[in-house]
């Protein structure tokens, strides 16, 4: 009988030391000294006591893992420089912003008062797309809408600078020019680079490329 129970409080230990036992990374535990049992002279209640106090502390003392980062100051500074990028483009689009704003009330300005030979910066929607103007030097026509909704007529030499062949309507556009005053709202001229290098050079920008 003896043998039998043997057997089996050696099978329950096998059993709770491959189920609990703990892995690499597991947190080592201190063992508590326990009184020692004789097998032989044990009884059935001292046998079944072994196997019961063997499988609940397995069960109880196995480590568990917590969590915590791999590498804190590495996960600091992916949040520091998450923060710093949108804090960066944050600043960009304000800037960009009061540029525009700036550059709308210099063209405002300029029509209110008929000034002419303006250098301006600014951007607008397309409101239409004319017919290039073939007449001596080519030049792309179109007109935009500015942000205080003044219409301006875009006049783009071709023949010193590349078309901008996929232009259509609600296409937003940036420029730098020349501001010429007319009555219908002006027009900006010189979006191209000068190759005799005596007039500043200027340019259209529009799906991320610029045409000058």
């Amino acid at each position: 009988m003896k043998k039998l129970l043997f057997a089996l409080i050696a099978g329950i230990v096998i059993i709770a030391y491959l189920n609990n036992a703990p892995h690499a990374d597991d947190v080592s535990v201190e063992a508590v000294a326990e009184p020692e049992i004789n097998l032989d002279d044990a009884s059935p209640d001292d046998l079944l006591a072994l196997a019961f106090r063997v499988t609940s502390e397995d069960l109880t003392n196995t480590a568990k893992p917590s969590y915590s980062p791999q590498n804190p100051t590495q996960s600091t500074n992916l949040h520091t420089n998450l923060h710093t990028n949108r804090h960066t483009n944050r600043q960009a689009k304000t800037a960009k912003q009061t540029t525009g704003r700036a550059s709308i009330s210099k063209i405002a300005y300029a029509y209110k008062n008929r000034k002419s030979d303006v250098q301006v910066h600014s951007y607008g929607t397309v409101l239409k797309v004319l017919t290039d103007d073939l007449t001596g030097s080519r030049h792309q026509r179109f007109i935009v809408k500015l942000g205080n909704q003044q219409s301006l007529l875009i006049s783009h030499n071709i023949d010193l600078s590349s078309k901008i062949n996929n232009l259509k309507q609600g296409d937003y556009v940036e420029f730098y020019g020349e501001y010429e005053w007319n009555n219908k709202g002006g027009l900006v001229h010189w979006t191209h680079k000068d190759p005799k290098g005596k007039h500043v050079d200027g340019w259209l920008k529009h799906q991320n490329r610029t045409y000058q």
